[in-house]
């Protein structure tokens, strides 16, 4: 008799979880006042699992206590603008969400703990605007989000605890005006997100101390995070599979933390940091598809970029009006795309970019008031230029390097010189120029000097015939101008001398050209 008496409790049991356990509303339901949620274990005594989603918003539900006999949602669950809501009791045996989770503008909410059964969600989670919300305890069950994290507006959030346990998430990660946001620890565990990470406009956060096990992301951006100082956290941080963007972070002063990383198949962009100075914390960069480095104010050079030997995409360094040099970039060999230097107010040259040997579109040199000349481009391929620009810089007066004046005798597309200073003018001075490109002194079968050099009213050129040979002598202004022009003549083999007394001429460099059948040899002449 005993053991029907425990047989016949089994079976009680067991009828009893499978009347009470059971699947409903396959189109979700939605709750708008107080008086649903409590009615919703009379309404529906059995509903256990709601096959859709359940959608809460209204300014009167203050409890979820109705709530309590649900143990799974199949669909989203979101809750809204629920002002006198202060915490999520009633969703404690909730193990799973199907879809995603959203909640936002819930302006009294101060604890989700009530989600502490929470085991799996088949999509994101969003947290927006949950005016006093202090901890994300209550998502501690959780080890992956499939879809998206956006923490946005969350602006009494001091950390991310309650997230620990999570090791990946699918989509993409937003924490963003979260102002009181210190640090990320509660990431410890992320080792991979899917999509984007974004870090904006957190007010407080200083480094990225919480994501040191997170080794590849698909995209980073970083803006308007004032109190910034640099990376610390991403140590483990390896690959980039698109872009990185950082932004208006005004006490950023330095990249460190970002040791680990070693390539970036998409652009990397630093623009509007007020404290950076170099680059350090890149060292191990070697390719990416582009760079731009702009509207930095006390940035004095690019060290810390110092291996990168390959940009797949255009390079873009402009509005820095304390860089003075581009020596960091000695090692990048090929530029996939524009290579556009402007707007930088101390820069004097552009010495480090003499290892580039082709870009893939245009060339722009524009309005970099103190630089003085284009040496440094002189190994850029012609035919790998699309484009030439050189405009409004006030101080360049040497333009005839080799890459230039190889385009300008056989252009690929279109050229723009003006507004530069006296010799590179306009592209007709540059031409002229470009006559003496390449010449050495004294470097073909004609010897050539010149004394007194310096001179003051008149000089005398000496050349030396080892045969009899045709002379044509012509002397060129710094501009490229025509200043003297002798008769070609059939000159006898010895020694011979032309006497120069360029008395209307005024003081400064001139360059005198003997040509004959076995080449160029020319002599730099200076008049004071």
């Amino acid at each position: 008799m005993r053991h029907l008496t425990v047989i016949a409790f089994i079976l009680i049991v067991v009828c009893h979880f499978e009347m009470v356990s059971q699947s409903c509303l396959p189109d979700g339901i939605i709750f708008t006042t107080q008086s649903q949620i409590d009615s919703f274990p009379i309404n529906y005594p059995d509903c256990t699992e709601i096959e859709g989603g359940v959608h809460i918003e209204s300014y009167e539900i203050n409890n979820l206590l109705g709530l309590s006999q649900l143990i799974a949602i199949g669909g989203d669950l979101s809750i809204i603008e629920t002002r006198p809501l202060g915490n999520l009791e009633g969703l404690n045996n909730v193990t799973s969400v199907g879809g995603g989770i959203e909640m936002y503008l819930n302006v009294y909410l101060t604890s989700i703990y009530g989600l502490r059964g929470l085991k799996s969600v088949g999509e994101g989670i969003e947290l927006s605007l949950n005016g006093p919300l202090t901890s994300l305890s209550g998502l501690d069950s959780l080890t992956s989000i499939p879809g998206k994290l956006k923490l946005w507006g969350q602006d009494k959030l001091p950390d991310l605890l309650g997230l620990d346990n999570i090791t990946s998430i699918g989509g993409y990660v937003d924490i963003s005006g979260c102002d009181k946001l210190k640090r990320l620890s509660g990431l410890d565990s992320l080792k991979y997100i899917g999509d984007r990470l974004y870090i904006r406009y957190n007010d407080s956060l200083s480094n990225f101390e919480g994501l040191e096990n997170l080794k590849e992301i698909n995209y980073l951006s970083v803006i308007g995070n004032d109190e910034l100082i640099d990376f610390t956290g991403l140590t483990s941080l390896s690959f980039v599979g698109n872009s990185i963007f950082i932004q208006g972070n005004d006490n950023l002063t330095s990249l460190v933390g970002m040791d680990s990383l070693f390539s970036i198949d998409g652009s990397f962009s630093i623009w509007y940091c007020d404290s950076l100075v170099d680059l350090s914390g890149l060292e191990n960069i070697h390719s990416t598809g582009g760079l731009r480095v702009g509207g930095n104010d006390i940035l004095e050079s690019l060290d810390g970029i110092n291996e990168l030997t390959i940009i797949n995409g255009n390079l873009s360094i402009s509005y820095n009006p304390k860089l003075n040099n581009l020596t960091a970039l000695q090692n990048v060999s090929s530029i996939g795309g524009d290579l556009y230097i402007g707007n930088n107010d101390s820069l004097t040259s552009l010495g480090g970019l003499e290892g580039v040997t082709s870009i893939d579109s245009s060339l722009m040199i524009v309005e970099n008031r103190v630089l003085s000349s284009l040496y440094g481009l002189d190994n850029i391929g012609s035919g790998t230029i699309q484009y030439l620009l050189i405009q409004y810089n006030d101080s360049l007066s040497i333009c005839e390097v080799k890459s230039v004046c190889d385009y300008l005798s056989s252009p690929n597309g279109g050229v723009w010189i003006g507004d530069n200073n006296i010799g590179c003018e306009d592209e007709q001075q540059v031409l002229d120029r470009c006559a003496t490109i390449g010449m050495s002194e004294d470097s073909f079968s004609i010897s050539i000097l010149q004394y007194p050099n310096p001179f003051t009213t008149t000089t005398i050129i000496e050349y030396e015939l080892t045969e009899i040979s045709n002379i044509q002598f012509t002397i060129y202004n710094v501009i490229g101008e025509v200043v003297y022009n002798a008769e070609d003549h059939m000159m006898p083999q010895g020694s011979h001398t032309v006497t120069w007394s360029p008395r209307h001429l005024p003081e400064g460099m001139y360059y005198a050209v003997m040509r004959s059948e076995d080449g160029v040899s020319v002599v730099k002449m200076i008049k004071q």
